[in-house]
């Protein structure tokens, strides 16, 4: 739109600060003096890995012409509440203003990115008085990028996110096509430890043409606002981690409007709207049943547990990939690490690995062997008793070998 507008030979870009509204400032008999000001610039992110310095106050001005109308936007930053206004004067200005938007949200920075939403609560003094409003704010995601030689998953668990989610980023329009709805909602539930965040990245990586939105903190109390968003940069995925803390059963929620705004959401979205729901949780029994058990609102719970013996070699020679390991006996750590989870062989690698640096002095690489996982194993498992094993990540504490 703007590219547009800036076409027409009469326009004029003006970057200039003041604290008047359009309104006001179209009105200069009622306000007295205006004086032009060069406008403030601030630094914004604008992928990724790039940011631009843009100015906070912005204006372009059409003079009227036999061919077109007279046209003022405004473009301004308010620090205050760290929003951005968008003010038009002229004919047909809630036309323009729906086209901005329109094209806007198609032509969105954080389009088919992944970012992460969080939200800061307002702020009163004693007077009550606001000092500083509640916002939602978004953000370029941070999470470091899984390669596909990263990628250690159970078939069966690859299987069912490839029909899930995967395969409708990648064959979406056919989906469309055939009236199949390019949408689900997907509940990854087992104990700590066990890869479900880990699933999570894995189909953040894989959806590279959707939008992928991760909750944190508060902003999961304000679900409306969330789904608003992902209306907008639709395709979108939204991720929420342990569910069970803000959707749990209503009769023990003290969230239960979060948790009613959440089906609400889902209930109320339309026949053509891609927006999926990614949620894990540790403790599936504490879930909300009209949530979890609601076909249309959850279309496939998947369990994910101890990993076996195959996955477990894989995901331990992925750990060690690096390192010299010719004095390791792989399929004896195997073995000995029955009944674990995946965070406790990375915990477990951690610590050998660190053994093995009390025998060097200098920067050479340190030697790792099968003695330093037994010493380690030991360590870990110093504490016998059943509530420490699983702290520790063994699902079924076995003895040490």
């Amino acid at each position: 739109m703007k590219a547009e507008i800036e076409k027409r030979d009469n326009v004029k870009h003006v970057a200039s600060q003041q604290h008047e509204t359009l309104e006001a400032l179209l009105h200069p008999s009622a306000y007295g003096d205006r004086t032009a000001a060069r406008a403030a610039s601030k630094t914004f992110a604008v992928s990724p890995t790039e940011e631009e310095s843009i100015a906070t106050d912005t204006f372009w001005i059409a003079a009227r012409t036999k061919d077109a109308p007279a046209l003022v936007i405004r473009v301004r930053y308010i620090e205050y509440s760290e929003q951005c206004e968008l003010s038009i004067a002229g004919q047909n200005a809630k036309a323009i203003f729906d086209t901005i938007i329109e094209r806007s949200s198609k032509t969105s920075i954080f389009r088919n990115h992944t970012i992460t939403l969080g939200y800061e609560a307002g702020k009163k003094d004693e007077y009550g008085d606001v000092e500083k409003p509640e916002k939602l704010s978004v953000s370029f995601s941070s999470l470091p990028k899984i390669g596909d030689d990263e990628i250690i998953l159970d078939e069966r668990l690859l299987h069912l996110l490839e029909r899930n989610m995967i395969d409708l980023d990648q064959r979406r329009e056919v989906l469309r096509k055939n009236g199949v709805a390019a949408r689900r909602g997907l509940l990854l539930h087992g104990p700590p430890g066990t890869g479900k965040t880990y699933a999570c990245r894995y189909l953040e990586h894989r959806m590279p043409n959707t939008t992928r939105i991760f909750l944190t903190g508060t902003a999961l109390a304000n679900v409306t606002a969330v789904f608003s968003l992902a209306r907008l940069l639709q395709p979108a995925v939204v991720f929420i981690e342990d569910a069970d803390l803000m959707f749990s059963a209503r009769e023990i929620n003290l969230y239960s409007s979060s948790l009613g705004e959440l089906m609400d959401q889902l209930d109320g979205l339309r026949a053509n709207e891609e927006i999926s729901l990614v949620m894990t949780t540790n403790a599936i029994e504490r879930l909300e049943s009209a949530l979890k058990d609601r076909p249309g609102r959850i279309s496939q719970c998947i369990y994910l547990g101890e990993p076996g013996p195959d996955l477990r070699e894989r995901f331990l020679r992925r750990l060690l990939a690096d390192r010299d390991v010719s004095d390791v006996d792989v399929a004896r750590l195997v073995a000995q690490s029955e009944g674990t989870t995946q965070a406790f062989l990375k915990e477990w690698v951690m610590r050998s690995v660190q053994i093995s640096c009390e025998r060097i002095t200098s920067e050479e690489p340190a030697h790792v062997t099968t003695d330093d996982f037994v010493e380690a194993m030991e360590e870990m498992k110093s504490d016998r008793e059943d509530a420490a094993s699983k702290i520790v990540g063994f699902l079924k504490p076995r003895p040490i070998t």
